[in-house]
């Protein structure tokens, strides 16, 4: 080959990397903008936020017990103690530093995804596949709605992307790590230990030894990634005197599938929560999800024996992990932890349609570009609007209470938003029970109570005997007052 030769195909590369450069920047600009419009258009966080914010600030304290008391896996508020106090000391303070946190952790799993994707499709336009992934991820609402409420899905989803490019390097001792970071994450995190144990038994594997010494291996591989999640397990369980290896299940039991009565109501129960899902992705995702999906399960078969080996156990993993979602009242959010497993995945039949744009006389990427944006549109022009406005009135009364002078476990509310933006203790990461409402409002340190007219707490006469008394309502903040009937007493 002639160097002019060279030289011209060197240029073109050199022009090629640059153009998937600049893409990959425009993405990475799209996924912060997208993310920052939600977050300023945001009234009131998730209620899970509150709690995270406890830890984060217990962390920040030095309480590690208390931190470890938690129900919520440990290492996103731990992460989030170090960048909390930057903005102030309050809860809402906390939440906006949060808020940068998983904006920037949004956008860097939109740039890991790119590279995820690049790996894991071949035979396919080298940037059309990674461009759609990460279009996805940084235009889809969810993750969006996710940062906005400074969640753990965004650590959960960088750490999955690492995870991912380890496990296609088949780097097994990294992988055990990454797997354990993501069960201290995220509770789901734990399936990631299935697949690094299918890499290191299967037969062709070339970790696998004879007999007992593959399982030597296997033991030590594995046992290297559950160090930390032990470690955690081992010192809640001395705090809390309880053994539980995922702590958030003591609760989610009761809000189960298997809460429910009988066998057949349950599986009917789970039927019907599995298509409510399914409706709630296509709102979320876009209306292109779950139909590339379908089509994208059945084109696993048509890759060649080496890529399905790679590809089919994250397949399996993500599946498996999405099923179990419905078991529970849950929200869609915890969905999105799977997205670097399936979105490029879904990206690539929608790729595979870019030989349909000759036939509109424009180049494919072009095509499949337009035909992305057209089924993300509905949802994208849905990101300014206002989310949670209902809860205005909540945070009004809240920096009333707060301009006052209350301080912490003054009040005794079941209004999660309004205690977080009062600097009050949380409430536990559920519907609040009424015995436990009645022992907040007989704690002598309460001196007030709120709640809203009609929800029955304000009917129990043990308030009055507990010696409190109905404030007027023209003494409670009007613009509160007027959009929500709250009920106030004091003592």
């Amino acid at each position: 080959m002639s160097g002019v030769d060279m030289s011209r195909e060197e240029r073109v590369d050199e022009w090629r990397r640059a153009w998937h450069g600049s893409l990959l920047l425009l993405l990475l600009v799209v996924a912060f903008a997208c993310r920052a419009i939600v977050v300023l258009r945001t009234v009131a966080p998730d209620r899970d936020t509150a709690n995270y914010v406890a830890m984060a600030q217990d962390f920040r304290a030095g309480d590690w017990s208390s931190a470890l008391a938690g129900v919520f896996p440990p290492l996103h508020p731990l992460l989030w103690s170090l960048v909390g106090p930057l903005a102030g000391p309050s809860n809402e303070d906390w939440w906006f530093t949060g808020q940068i946190l998983c904006v920037l952790l949004g956008v860097l799993s939109v740039g890991l995804l790119w590279r995820v994707a690049a790996l894991f499709v071949t035979g396919l336009e080298t940037a059309l596949v990674p461009a759609i992934a990460a279009f996805w991820l940084a235009a889809a609402m969810l993750p969006a709605w996710n940062a906005a409420d400074a969640m753990s899905e965004g650590l959960f989803l960088v750490l999955l992307c690492y995870w991912l490019l380890a496990w296609a390097r088949e780097r097994l001792w990294l992988l055990s790590f990454l797997a354990g970071l993501c069960f201290l994450t995220r509770p789901e995190g734990a399936i990631l230990f299935a697949p690094v144990l299918w890499l290191l038994i299967r037969p062709w594997s070339r970790w696998s030894g004879t007999g007992a010494r593959r399982w030597l291996r296997a033991t030590l591989v594995l046992l290297a990634g559950l160090l930390l999640p032990l470690a955690y397990v081992i010192a809640r369980a001395r705090i809390t005197g309880r053994f539980e290896a995922m702590p958030v299940g003591s609760f989610m039991h009761h809000l189960s599938v298997f809460s429910e009565p009988g066998l057949s109501q349950g599986i009917v129960w789970y039927v019907l929560r599995l298509l409510q899902f399914l409706i709630q992705g296509f709102d979320g995702l876009g209306y292109l999800a779950f139909p590339a999906l379908f089509v994208a399960f059945f084109g696993l078969w048509s890759l060649d024996a080496k890529q399905r080996r790679l590809i089919l156990p994250l397949v399996l993993t993500a599946c498996v992990a999405c099923l179990v979602v419905p078991l529970f009242k849950s929200n869609r959010r915890f969905w999105i932890t799977w997205l670097p497993i399936l979105l490029p995945l879904a990206a690539r039949p929608i790729a595979s349609l870019a030989r349909f744009g000759t036939a509109l006389h424009m180049r494919g990427p072009v095509f499949v570009a337009l035909l992305v944006l057209l089924f993300l549109l509905p949802h994208m022009v849905r990101l300014p609007r206002e989310r949670r406005a209902v809860l205005r009135a909540d945070k009004a009364l809240a920096h009333d209470f707060r301009d006052r002078g209350v301080h912490r476990g003054d009040i005794a509310s079941d209004l999660p938003r309004f205690l977080f933006f009062a600097d009050q203790d949380p409430l536990p990461p559920r519907r609040l029970l009424f015995a436990e409402f009645q022992r907040r409002v007989s704690d002598p340190r309460t001196k007030f109570v709120v709640i809203l007219w009609g929800r029955g707490y304000g009917e129990d006469p043990n308030l009055e005997d507990l010696g409190y008394r109905l404030i007027p309502r023209d003494v409670i903040d009007p613009r509160s007052s007027l959009e929500r009937p709250f009920l106030l007493y004091s003592r």
